[in-house]
């Protein structure tokens, strides 16, 4: 038998796996890639699932900038 809490947590992990797979799926049209990008399984005690980005090249983090700052609609500086 499974707590209301433990019920809750599922879902929010679940919601938060489906979260990241549609960004990585994303930033992944735009080429960018983001290889250590997880969610955070130990949240029990606070109820909040965090999803780390984790480490990132440069290169990815500079096209994501570069996508960011055009969807955004800045100019080029």
């Amino acid at each position: 038998m499974t707590s209301m809490l433990e019920r809750q947590m599922r879902e929010k992990r679940r919601a938060a796996q489906d979260a990241l797979d549609r960004l990585i799926a994303l930033l992944g049209e735009a080429g960018i890639v983001f290889p250590s990008a997880t969610v955070n399984w130990r949240a029990p005690v606070t109820g909040i699932v965090l999803i780390e980005l984790g480490a990132a090249r440069v290169d990815a983090i500079e096209m994501l900038i570069e996508t960011l700052r055009k969807g955004l609609g800045y100019a080029d500086q």
